[in-house]
């Protein structure tokens, strides 16, 4: 079941921005720990990955946490073209949490 639904763009010379939906489903309860589905719909093809937490907060969290570091690992992230709400700007997802030394 769809959860949430974000949209960041791709933005093409001579032509109009491409949409990129990121569907979260809700998070399901698998007895041992939850589960959140996580969709990028790439121009080139659809990737799905299963993230899990404790509960459904942290499945969730999680979710968000690794749809931002998959978008911010893309070759359109790389090329400068990929972007939320304006070109330039963050993709409003919470960054990964920075390991401790």
């Amino acid at each position: 079941m769809l959860a949430a639904r974000r949209m960041v763009w791709i933005e093409k010379e001579d032509a109009d921005p491409i949409g990129v939906p990121i569907d979260f489903s809700a998070p399901e309860d698998e007895s041992r720990s939850w589960c959140c589905e996580v969709r990028i719909g790439w121009p080139e093809g659809s990737e799905t990955h299963q993230v899990r937490g404790v509960d459904a907060v942290q499945a969730l969290d999680l979710a968000m946490r690794f749809a931002g570091l998959q978008l911010s690992v893309s070759r359109y992230h790389r090329e400068g073209s990929l972007y939320f709400e304006r070109p330039g700007d963050e993709y409003g997802f919470p960054a990964p949490e920075q390991p401790s030394r």
